[in-house]
């Protein structure tokens, strides 16, 4: 059975592709939501902002900043302490702030705008969502993982967590999962939700082309598997075609070589060294001699070919032998006698009908053309084959080595000859289904483009309403480095 991989490996990827485009998208429309929010102006910013840059500078180190006004009710100093610790040995640079809502949208007095202490109370903070992480980026300038834990009575003053990595390089953190976990787990609870934040801030987002890779791995493992497994096969059958042919094409070609030997042993002297009757003897004595060396080599049909080519060349060599002592002129090479190569090269042509058929003109030798037109059938080589003898062009694949090293570049007048000649090596003794073809055909393509970390493409240069970007570690303040993020409020 064969299968299509080009219409099974789309088929495996649909779904996937699918869930990363939409999540891409809602990365990049989250992204450019922050940008597009409608610009307050500096003064409704300029404490909100005076205090993000006092957070920034506390952050300037990796670690964990508590508002002491939260930490007087939410964080004991030794938890608080102990976090600060955690924070600042994770594996990626953390950094993490717990503030009160009511510093981040002052009156201009400095009072708060709302009854904070009302549970049902509700205002917009001049900065909310993971675009105050990004602010404390911005400030601090260092690539790391910022998370902003705001304290509130409830969500709708503002209470939530979230968090968000910005990095030029290195892995991308599954920073989004990490903050809805915390939540999720351990909400209102703020010393286990950073703790639990913690412990799963450092998981890596390996993202879809890590997953991909993944689960390609099996399906290329698989391929290679079958391809290699059905290129074995292939040469095993190969092997055993072969073996079959050197079983098949020895015993007959010894005896030709026999044969042969015995003609070229009666041959008078050539005479004059340098004549051309002594230089055609030299020639037929080589070539059987050749010949019979590659019967003590066979191994292949290529041998067997190489022996029935030396055979034929030896054959036309006694003609020309026979021609100068009979003083004629050297004959052209022709193809052999139809009936039997080992009567030599053929003298004229003849009719011939096979059982089931139409009459042909084939080429004969002079005694078997004699025989067709004494309405005699002349013999026709018989080779044997599993204890059956077949003519020399029905003996399968042996018949390929001996039809190619007798006819060569002449074409044989049967149809069903020419077809053994047609068969390639490398498809012997196998299926007759099968096309040579590897089982699978696994192609994959994809296109250069962007980071597969990405998805802060929308992340501008900051607000412009005043905000002011002041860099305390050192590194670059740009939101194009953003990587992942997200949370929520509890």
């Amino acid at each position: 059975m064969k299968i299509n991989l080009a219409k099974v490996v789309p088929a495996l990827f649909v779904i996937p592709i699918v869930v990363f485009a939409l999540n891409d998208e809602e990365g990049n429309n989250s992204a450019a939501s922050y940008g597009s929010e409608p610009t307050k102006s500096y003064a409704a910013h300029a404490e909100a902002d005076a205090y993000l840059d006092r957070v920034a500078v506390e952050l300037a180190q990796p670690g964990l900043y508590v508002d002491p006004s939260v930490a007087s009710y939410n964080f004991s100093a030794r938890e608080a302490e102990r976090l600060d610790d955690l924070a600042a040995e994770a594996d990626a640079p953390l950094r993490i702030a717990v503030i009160p809502a009511d510093r981040l949208e002052p009156d201009d007095d400095g009072e708060p705008s709302y009854d904070y202490s009302s549970p049902g109370s509700s205002k917009e903070l001049a900065y909310t969502g993971i675009e105050l992480a990004g602010q404390l980026y911005d400030r601090v300038g260092a690539d790391g993982t910022y998370a902003v834990l705001v304290d509130a009575t409830s969500q709708g003053a503002g209470r939530s967590f979230h968090a968000g990595q910005w990095a030029e390089e290195g892995e991308t953190y599954d920073v989004e999962g990490a903050a809805e976990d915390a939540i999720s787990c351990c909400a209102p609870d703020y010393e286990t939700m950073i703790a639990e934040f913690i412990k799963e801030s450092d998981d890596v987002d390996h993202g879809f082309w890590w997953w991909a890779a993944w689960i390609c791995a099996p399906i290329v493992a698989l391929v290679a598997l079958v391809t290699g497994g059905k290129a074995w096969g292939r040469r095993r059958r190969r092997s055993r075609a072969e073996a079959e042919v050197v079983e098949v094409l020895r015993p007959p070609l010894n005896e030709e070589v026999i044969e042969l030997s015995r003609r070229v042993s009666t041959l008078p002297p050539g005479g004059d060294p340098d004549s051309a009757l002594a230089e055609a003897t030299l020639t037929v004595l080589d070539l059987v001699e050749q010949a019979r060396h590659r019967i003590d080599s066979l191994r292949t049909g290529a041998d067997a070919t190489e022996v029935t080519s030396r055979l034929a060349d030896a054959r036309y060599q006694l003609t020309v032998i026979d021609a100068l002592r009979a003083g004629q002129p050297v004959p052209d090479r022709t193809p052999p006698c139809f009936y039997d190569p080992r009567h030599g090269p053929s003298t004229t042509s003849v009719d011939y009908r096979p059982e089931a058929g139409s009459t042909r003109k084939v080429h004969a030798c002079q005694a078997c053309a004699d025989m067709v037109a004494a309405e005699q059938d002349p013999p026709i080589r018989m080779i044997e084959k599993s204890g059956r003898l077949r003519f020399y062009w029905e003996v399968d694949t042996a018949s390929k080595a001996y039809l190619d090293g007798y006819w060569r570049r002449n074409r044989h007048p049967l149809r069903e000859a020419e077809k053994a000649r047609r068969m390639t090596w490398a498809g012997l003794g196998d299926d007759p289904d099968d096309d040579g073809e590897p089982a699978f055909t696994f192609v994959w393509e994809s296109d250069t483009g962007g980071s597969a970390g990405g998805g802060g493409s929308g992340w501008g240069s900051g607000r412009s309403g005043g905000s002011r970007f002041t860099s305390f570690g050192g590194g670059r303040s740009s939101r194009s480095s953003f990587r992942s993020g997200g949370g929520g409020g509890f």
